[in-house]
C-alpha cells in the first residue's frame, strides 16, 4: 500500500470525529509533553463524557511503551497507538531497523487485530530521541509488505 502525505490540518475538526467513530487510527511518538499524542489523547476536543486519558495516565503509558520498548495502543478507549523513541535512558536504537519494523508491524497488527480503521495516520514529531528517517523508511516498507485482508483503504505520514 503506497503512503500519502496527509494534506489536512490535524487540528481539524474533521479529524477529530474520525478518531471519536473510530474511522482512523492514529500512531504517535511514545512522548507525553506538547506533543501530537498529548493533544489527542488527553486533551482531545471531545464532549465531556467522552474525554480522552488523565495527563498522569499518558505519561506512564508512554513510560511503559518506553520502557518495554514495545509499541502500545489505547484501543478501546482511543484508537491511538504509540511507537516507543529511538533514544530512551540507556537505550539507542537510533539505527535499528529491525526494532522499528517490529514496533510499526505492531502498529499495522494493532489495526488489523482490533482497531480496524479504514486509515491510518503516522504523525511523527521532529525530535532527537527518535529516529524519523528511519521511521519513514521502514514504514514505507511495512506498508507494501503488509497484509490485513482489505481493512485498511489508506495510510497517511505526518512529518511535524
Amino acid at each position: 500500500m503506497r503512503i500519502e502525505t496527509f494534506n489536512r490540518g490535524l487540528g481539524d475538526f474533521a479529524v477529530m470525529e474520525d478518531l471519536k467513530n473510530g474511522k482512523i487510527q492514529m500512531v504517535f511518538i511514545a512522548v507525553n509533553a506538547s506533543t501530537f499524542f498529548n493533544a489527542f489523547a488527553v486533551d482531545n476536543p471531545f464532549e465531556e463524557t467522552e474525554k480522552g486519558i488523565s495527563l498522569e495516565q499518558a505519561t506512564r503509558f508512554c513510560n511503559v511503551v518506553n520502557e518495554k520498548n514495545e509499541t502500545g495502543t489505547l484501543y478501546p478507549k482511543l484508537n491511538i497507538t504509540i511507537l516507543p523513541l529511538s533514544r530512551y535512558e540507556n537505550r539507542d536504537d537510533w539505527d535499528n531497523e529491525n526494532s522499528m519494523k517490529k514496533n510499526i508491524t505492531d502498529a499495522f497488527e494493532a489495526n488489523s487485530l482490533y482497531i480496524k480503521s479504514k486509515e491510518m495516520i503516522f504523525a511523527f514529531e521532529s525530535r532527537f530521541d527518535f529516529n524519523n528517517k528511519l521511521a519513514v523508511r521502514v514504514l514505507e516498507q511495512v506498508a507494501r509488505e503488509y497484509s490485513d485482508n482489505g481493512i485498511l483503504n489508506n495510510i497517511y505520514y505526518i512529518w511535524g
